[in-house]
């Protein structure tokens, strides 16, 4: 496979707040080897000035790095074309590949809408699998939901950020058979490791199961030897984003080295 790794700026993120400054983070992911990055919205919005979107820009491309993917989380650019416009040019200024529409979904006719206009800039639009609600699951929940969702928007423009972790969270299947059923339709890959725990450890519950952030290849996580397996199938020549958040008491940089090490040694397997 023809993949690539990319690093998100959501490993050195405190809070959802605060990130490490651009430099050193485009410094960290090419000198682990990292061929791209995934910026956030602590480190680019479009609050940024101009002349630090020029500056950040050339940052990143003079270290080799391609700006896989961007979000303009916390903007309602699926009420407001202009405000995703906006973002779309400040996406064009990183000669950034994919918008991340939040997590949740939205209405399928103003997210066709949306894969229409980024069309025009040459940028594609995804979603990520992400859980919902116990009351109102999420459109990309299961991989059932994805697919059907996937079709309602029914846009070439428009794709799936593959995040299995979510799918595992969910109870949905997510290995070989479940990549096969929108092999057409994914853009980019997500790798973060959440691990099944008990209530008390558990930082997060959904449908009587509990979970915590862990660290690539801990048990009771997800078997991402089936995924990668699944992409080997389909011939997937993407990136592949690591999106794991940052750590208490864990020093990310080698959290970033880790995670580069141990996919690019599953992947030759």
């Amino acid at each position: 496979m023809q993949i690539k790794l990319a690093l998100s700026g959501r490993l050195f993120e405190k809070d959802y707040k605060e990130n490490i400054p651009i430099k050193e983070f485009a410094e960290v992911a090419a000198k682990i080897g990292y061929r791209g990055v995934e910026l956030r919205k602590t480190q680019v919005s479009l609050k940024t000035p101009y002349k630090k979107v020029k500056e950040y820009s050339g940052i990143i491309r003079d270290y080799g790095l391609e700006v896989v993917c961007m979000t303009p989380r916390g903007y309602p650019v699926l009420d407001d074309e202009d405000l995703f416009i906006q973002y779309l040019e400040l996406a064009k200024e990183f000669n950034c590949q994919i918008i991340k529409m939040g997590d949740k979904g939205g209405e399928p006719e103003k997210t066709r809408k949306c894969a229409e206009i980024a069309q025009k800039y040459g940028i594609r639009i995804g979603l990520n699998n992400h859980i919902g609600t116990e009351d109102k699951p999420g459109p990309t929940e299961t991989i059932e939901r994805t697919a059907d969702y996937l079709g309602k928007v029914n846009h070439p423009n428009f794709g799936i950020l593959y995040d299995a972790s979510h799918l595992f969270i969910s109870g949905s299947e997510y290995g070989p058979e479940a990549i096969n059923k929108i092999k057409d339709k994914i853009f980019y890959v997500l790798v973060q490791y959440p691990v099944e725990t008990d209530e008390r450890e558990g930082k997060l519950k959904f449908h009587n199961r509990y979970f915590r952030d862990g660290i690539f290849g801990e048990a009771n996580g997800p078997d991402f030897g089936q995924v990668f397996k699944g992409l080997k199938q389909i011939n997937y020549k993407g990136y592949i984003g690591v999106i794991a958040p940052m750590l208490k008491d864990k020093d990310s940089k080698k959290i970033a080295k880790f995670y580069y090490q141990k996919i690019k040694e599953m992947l030759r397997t």
